[in-house]
């Protein structure tokens, strides 16, 4: 199944800040780091 890069990302970013166990909000900086 092919998506598009937007979408890539954006499910990227999900599963990123779902499993973020921080209190405190990630910013896009830190989730493009982690990729």
């Amino acid at each position: 199944m092919q998506i598009s890069r937007k979408s890539d990302y954006a499910l990227r970013a999900m599963i990123y800040v779902a499993a973020w166990e921080n209190d405190k909000i990630c910013s896009i900086n830190e989730i493009s780091e982690a990729e």
